[in-house]
């Protein structure tokens, strides 16, 4: 019994050994990175709420920050990432594809640009390392011919946030932070309570919660708008007292070209919807339509 044993027992251990040979595929640490960065890269990045505060916190004009927007998908090969950057809100964009690669150090991974065309930009590199909490590229070179373009000099990555220093540019990083994508509808009037009244709805099928903003004309020639905000407060509003992150719709009007907000609501930065009732229209913003939910008992489920 006990040679029995003796043997199982080392078969055993040569079972786990094939097997440990068989797994000696590790990689570098850039190799690791790179899938990391590319997933966190991936989404739509504005710094709605650092160009309203530089204003309203009265920085110098020079220090102020224009609005930026910033789209990351997968081009259509799969393999690269399409980066298109519009500046001012009403700006065309720029298109622009990134290559990320680890280096043969294994510590770091380059970022590569070329225009959507296909051209390299020489010079341009980035190279990203890990930090704590967040990845950070800085230039391989400072002599890039940018042709023109934002391109950075040095990008800061988190779960929730794309810093974004341009090149040339002695100002603070473009502090954008990761959008969420909402749908809305305006119903006119604001039935609620049961009433059986007749309504008519208009639907914004895409609208973002970084500063994102559409507008509606309705069926009586007026125009209202829609804004979504995650506001994140980098002061407080009453001294001494600690002011919270919000999720705000705002309603707003446009008359003889002047527009002005009309009322807004707010609620748990994290919230999936938001909306207002007016009774004069009532405005409801979702990230999941009462349609596509889930049913549930009591408590709703988090997505």
């Amino acid at each position: 019994m006990g040679k029995i044993t003796s043997l199982m027992g080392a078969g055993i251990l040569l079972g786990w050994s094939s097997l440990a040979i068989a797994q000696g595929q590790d990689s570098t640490r850039a190799e690791r990175d790179a899938l990391v960065i590319a997933k966190l890269l991936e989404g739509r990045y504005d710094n709605a709420n650092q160009a309203y505060f530089d204003r309203r916190l009265g920085d110098p004009e020079s220090e102020r920050h224009e609005r930026i927007h910033i789209l990351v998908e997968k081009d259509e090969g799969g393999s690269d990432l399409a980066i298109s950057v519009s500046e001012g809100g009403d700006s065309e964009a720029e298109n622009l594809l990134v290559k990320l690669s680890p280096e043969p150090n294994g510590r770091h991974v380059r970022m590569r640009f070329s225009r959507a065309a296909g051209s390299q930009l020489a010079g341009c590199d980035l190279l990203f390392r890990q930090e704590a909490g967040q990845f950070r590229a800085t230039a391989e070179r400072k002599d890039c011919n940018t042709n023109g373009l934002s391109l950075p000099q040095e990008i800061m990555l988190g779960e929730h946030e794309l810093w974004w220093q341009k090149r040339g540019d002695d100002k603070r990083p473009y502090a954008l932070e990761r959008a969420r994508d909402f749908a809305c509808y305006i119903d006119v009037p604001g039935v609620g309570g049961g009433r059986d009244i007749p309504y008519k709805r208009y639907e914004i099928g895409h609208i973002h919660d970084k500063g994102g903003k559409q507008w509606i004309k309705l069926a009586d020639g007026s125009e209202v708008s829609v804004t979504l905000t995650n506001v994140r407060w980098p002061i407080n509003n009453l001294k001494g007292i600690f002011t919270r992150h919000s999720l705000v719709v705002y309603v707003g009007e446009r008359k003889d070209g002047e527009e002005r907000e009309i009322a807004y609501s707010w609620t748990q930065p994290d919230a999936q919807r938001v909306g207002i009732n007016l009774k004069s229209m009532l405005v409801n913003c979702f990230m999941l339509s009462n349609e596509e939910i889930e049913p549930f008992y009591r408590q709703e489920p988090q997505a």
